[in-house]
């Protein structure tokens, strides 16, 4: 078992009007195991700050489920360690499914990749 001690909003957003303009929509709520890694460089005269997480997420949450898992493309809403909600957007970039192949064929995972982005 999975131990799920954070939980983040998942978001899903319309495509861009004629204007540029999106429409947010949060989801759900969603429990999860939450990864956060940060770091800085220095390139050009340029101070970069970067910072991807990871997260295995509640594989028996209804919208996930509702979605076939199917995540790729949305955004996630992490203000974990006291952080403010407009700087904790990440775009979720990449999704597996982790299934018991050998005996059950059962899904006992879903590990998402995210990207820090800003908020919408």
């Amino acid at each position: 078992m999975i131990n799920f001690p954070d939980t983040v909003k998942l978001v899903e957003t319309t495509a861009p009007d004629g204007y540029g303009d999106v429409e947010v929509q949060v989801l759900t709520d969603l429990l999860c195991n939450f990864i956060l890694n940060t770091g800085n460089s220095h390139s050009n005269h340029v101070d970069i700050v970067q910072s991807d997480a990871h997260a295995y997420i509640d594989f028996n949450n209804a919208t996930v489920v509702a979605r076939a898992y199917r995540l790729e493309g949305m955004y996630i809403i992490a203000p974990l360690f006291n952080g403010i909600e407009q700087e904790s957007w990440y775009k979720i970039t990449n999704v597996e499914i982790g299934q018991d192949k050998l005996l059950c064929n059962q899904i006992d995972n879903i590990h998402v990749s995210l990207k820090k982005v800003d908020a919408l």
